[in-house]
Parts: structure tokens; C-alpha cells; sequence
């Protein structure tokens, strides 16, 4: 089994036990940080093994809020969840190239996992919502083609929603696009 297949079976079975707990408790779930530190929770037991990096320093392959800059370092984004090649990781500021501000670096990457939660009584309009969720699908689409990478990413919109039921809305969204949207209305 290749390591995009392994990956993929990985994260998400993984994501289907996040649906799972919402499913069951939503209540456990305030805040879209929550759910982050939910699946890096249930991610970290299979991608949390220490392994060492380009500059010889150690690491691991799951991070969060990772600062992405683009081929042209034009663009700032930001990932919620992301699968790290930790052999083409960088954390020596003291290495032979200078390190972007944040004090790491590194070309490949396996995945990348956006998260979005929307409350049941303050939670954004539908139509806001899906905006939204379309921003984020955005973002994913601009790392897999305005990153450098040597590997084909797996992309995932995490959307959890406890105001409305918009499966076919979210369903139109996903449509021919190379991300993989998990979406649970509870």
C-alpha cells in the first residue's frame, strides 16, 4: 500500500469517528478549536512519531496552524491540520538558508484539513456559511497547485454544522472539486 493510500485510509477513519462524537455529543463541541484539538487528538496516535528532519533536528508529521507562503512567498495562509513530509522539514534558524519568520520551512506536505463549525443560535447565515466553507475550499485548491510539492495532497474541508441541515448545498459545492468535503449537521 502506497503512503497516500495509507494516509488517506488513516485520516479518514479518523474524521469518521470526529462525526461519530458530533453525532452522539455535539455538545463537546464549543468551538472550531475544539474540533481541531478533537482530530489532532485522534490523528496524533498514528502521525505523532517523533522522526528526524533535513537539519537533523526531530519532529513530527502532524501540525497545526501551519503558515503557508506560496512559490512567490506573495500569499499568507494558514491551515488548520497538516500532514508534514518531516524529512524535508526545516526548524534550524542557524541552517545554510534563512528560515521564514515563523522558524520553519519545508516543500512537501501530505495533507492539509480545514475546520469549520457553525453554533446553532449565533452561527453565520446558510448563505454566509457556504461562502465560508467555498473560502476555505479556496485556500486548499491554492495549496495543491501554488505550493511547491512533490506529492498529490489529500485535501479535506471539515464542516460541522448544529444550526441547519444544508447536506445539498454542500453537496453542489463538492462537485467536481479535488477536495474532500466531511460535512455533519447535528
Amino acid at each position: 500500500m502506497g503512503i497516500r493510500t495509507k494516509h488517506k485510509k488513516i485520516i479518514e477513519s479518523c474524521l469518521e469517528d470526529l462525526i461519530t462524537t458530533f453525532k452522539t455529543h455535539p455538545g463537546i463541541f464549543l468551538t472550531e478549536e475544539d474540533v481541531r484539538n478533537h482530530l489532532f487528538h485522534l490523528l496524533f496516535s498514528f502521525f505523532g512519531k517523533p522522526q528526524t528532519t533535513t537539519d537533523n533536528k526531530i519532529s513530527i508529521s502532524l501540525h497545526s496552524e501551519v503558515r503557508w507562503y506560496g512559490k512567490n512567498q506573495d500569499r499568507k495562509e494558514r491551515s488548520d491540520l497538516v500532514l508534514i513530509d518531516v524529512k524535508d522539514l526545516r526548524v534550524d534558524k542557524y541552517g545554510r538558508l534563512p528560515l521564514p519568520s515563523k522558524n520553519y520551512g519545508f516543500n512537501n506536505f501530505f495533507s492539509a484539513i480545514e475546520i469549520k463549525l457553525r453554533r446553532s443560535k449565533y452561527g453565520p447565515t446558510s448563505q454566509r456559511w457556504i461562502s465560508l466553507l467555498k473560502k476555505d475550499i479556496d485556500k486548499l485548491k491554492f495549496l495543491r497547485n501554488g505550493v511547491r510539492n512533490k506529492y498529490e495532497p489529500l485535501l479535506y474541508l471539515v464542516a460541522l454544522d448544529k444550526k441547519e441541515n444544508l447536506s445539498r448545498e454542500i453537496e453542489n459545492i463538492s462537485k467536481n472539486s479535488l477536495v474532500k468535503i466531511v460535512y455533519e449537521h447535528a
